[in-house]
């Protein structure tokens, strides 16, 4: 069964500084195969995130476990908050060329 639009947006939003939860359904019916493939994508990163967390086994040190960590909840971030999507600043950024 798919995921529901409810289930896309189960998150903390808070821990986003730019998310906007009308801006972002807005998005989503606006841009709804692009925008759901990343909230998609987000929601997957968060579960490899937290599977690595549990894996006690893990021959990585603390340090690379946090920078994990950091990476990934920022890229979640991103995708959450449509950045990479056309007219979000990264993807702008990215296609016009400009980094």
């Amino acid at each position: 069964m798919p995921l529901t639009n409810d289930d896309l947006f189960d998150f903390d939003h808070n821990r986003l500084d730019e998310f906007d939860l009308g801006a972002a359904q807005r998005r989503l019916a606006e841009q709804r195969d692009a925008y759901r493939a990343q909230l998609v994508a987000a929601r997957w990163l968060d579960g490899w995130r937290e599977r690595m967390e549990e894996d006690e086994g893990s021959m990585q040190s603390e340090d690379w476990h946090e920078g994990f960590n950091y990476a990934m909840r920022e890229t979640a971030a991103h995708l959450r908050q449509g950045d990479l999507l056309p007219g979000g600043v990264l993807h702008d950024e990215t296609d016009s060329g400009q980094l």
